[in-house]
């Protein structure tokens, strides 16, 4: 049993003991403990991107990340535009009863009073909270969107019936031929961690 544990705290000595090089991070940094980091996951902080981690005694830290590290290049099918809500949430509604293909709000609903679609203002993400919150993720779901998250020229109050996003242009095409409907492809570098 001594053995077993004078081993564990040799391999734990090691661990700690590697250079900065081999993880990559500034031992001057404030988040730093004995120069050692471990990223866990991407949020917005203040309309700035940042990489949320635990050092390596636990505690949670945050630091500014690069732009260009969390984004992806999807393909936006778009079936519909315009500003009205309601007279897209009712095509939304028709199409999901005639192709068969769910509804993903992700929680959002259109706010009458703010005119925008929504995070519910009691939801427990106080960040998003009351604000919008763009579909990120390749799905084949139905939602409603603004235009502008996917497309940087678009009218601010756009909203786009979204059928889809996709991996690859390849693939929205086949799934536009698959609905038979009329749809437009977005092209987009889709942010995550950034609104």
């Amino acid at each position: 049993m001594k053995n077993i544990f004078f081993l564990l705290i040799i391999f734990s000595l090691s661990a700690c003991l590697s250079t900065n090089k081999e993880l990559n991070v500034d031992s001057s940094s404030p988040d730093a403990v004995d120069g050692k980091e471990a990223s866990l996951e991407t949020s917005n902080i203040e309309d700035d991107l940042y990489v949320e981690h635990e050092d390596i005694i636990g505690r949670h830290q945050a630091e500014k990340a690069s732009p260009e590290a969390l984004s992806i290049r999807s393909f936006v099918v778009v079936a519909e535009t315009g500003e009205n809500y309601d007279q897209l949430n009712q095509k939304m509604l028709e199409l999901k009863k005639k192709l068969s293909i769910p509804v993903d709000m992700m929680g959002r609903d259109y706010d009458k009073q703010k005119n925008i679609i929504a995070v519910p203002e009691n939801d427990p993400d106080k960040y998003y909270a009351g604000k919008y919150f763009p579909r990120r993720y390749p799905s084949e779901n139905l939602s409603l969107e603004y235009l502008k998250f996917y497309k940087e020229d678009a009218p601010d109050n756009t909203i786009a019936l979204v059928t889809g996003i996709y991996k690859s242009k390849d693939l929205a095409e086949k799934a536009i031929s698959k609905m038979k409907i009329e749809a437009f492809i977005v092209e987009s570098e889709v942010k995550f961690g950034a609104n």
